[in-house]
């Protein structure tokens, strides 16, 4: 229960952080005009509740809103959550919290008051050591938990920070990140070592390449170091398809994947004079054809190793 009461500012005790869990810490206090300060009054101390700036206080003296004494630590800290809408990693911090103030609490209660399950605890409760920036990076990308988790090794993070800066989208972030722990467990290797063995510092750097240039090559030579043979076909079918002539409404299409065999031929055929020139391109390009074919099935005769 909470009483308006005016309170001494030397008994408030600042540097206690037990209500103090959300993760955007950096950012400035927003504060709603008029609002008075929230403090739980323990051993004739003041703890404050929300979030105060000292230099405020000018006075000796200050009305607050004090939770009494004999209130519940527990029952303070889930009113609190319930205040305002909170994100993953504020839930993150409100659970290191209660391990390090309220070391009895029921896990299963507190899953249910959270909405997760007792399965996903462990993982949530761990995002408490992920970065400013990349706490930052993620709600503004709106992030799920599930892909959030695929940066969860701190060496990872750590060394494709500096991408945040290219401002790139999650799918390309995450594409990049799931290749390169990858590659470095088929070299049994450190993330770090892919990164400098392929000079990730210079794409990033490289003034001539846009932002999205600088990613996709980064995520083009992981590829080539994850899926070699792969990125050979793939190469050698983007020469092959390119190189066929087209005729006015008709296009060609190969998933360059390699997960969907043949091509797909698109034609817009409105006479019978569209007819007989598709007709005509398909007998003049068959040898190209049959080409990528065997490309597919990777019965290339001419292939170079």
């Amino acid at each position: 229960m909470k009483q308006l009461k005016k309170i001494e500012t030397d008994n408030i005790v600042y540097e206690d952080k037990r209500f103090d869990y959300k993760a955007n810490k950096d950012l400035n206090i927003i504060k709603v005009p008029n609002s008075l300060p929230l403090f739980w009054e323990k051993d004739t101390k003041y703890i404050p509740v929300t979030s105060i700036n000292k230099s405020s206080f000018k006075d000796q003296q200050v009305d607050a809103l004090v939770y009494s004494s004999d209130s519940d630590y527990e029952e303070i800290l889930l009113e609190l959550l319930k205040s305002e809408d909170q994100n993953i990693f504020n839930i993150s911090g409100l659970i290191s919290l209660l391990e390090n103030y309220a070391p009895g609490y029921n896990k299963q209660y507190w899953a249910r008051e959270l909405k997760f399950g007792l399965d996903q605890w462990n993982s949530i409760r761990n995002l408490i050591d992920y970065e400013t920036s990349w706490i930052d990076f993620f709600l503004t990308k709106n992030v799920p938990l599930k892909r959030i988790l695929n940066f969860s090794d701190r060496e990872l993070r750590k060394t494709i920070l500096l991408l945040l800066d290219l401002n790139p989208g999650i799918n390309i972030l995450e594409s990049i990140a799931n290749l390169l722990k990858e590659v470095a467990r088929k070299k049994q290797t450190a993330v770090k070592t892919i990164c400098e063995d392929f000079h990730i510092v210079d794409i990033v750097t490289n003034e001539k390449l846009t932002s999205s240039e600088k990613l996709q090559t980064i995520r083009k030579k992981l590829y080539e170091l994850r899926y070699p043979t792969i990125a050979k076909y793939r190469e050698r079918m983007k020469e092959h398809i390119t190189n066929i002539p087209r005729t006015a409404g008709i296009d060609l299409h190969s998933d360059e994947n390699f997960e969907t065999p043949g091509m797909r031929l698109q034609a817009d055929l409105r006479s019978r004079a569209d007819i007989e020139k598709l007709q005509n391109w398909l007998e003049t390009q068959k040898l190209h054809l049959e080409k990528i074919i065997d490309i597919q099935k990777g019965n290339d005769k001419n292939e170079q190793e």
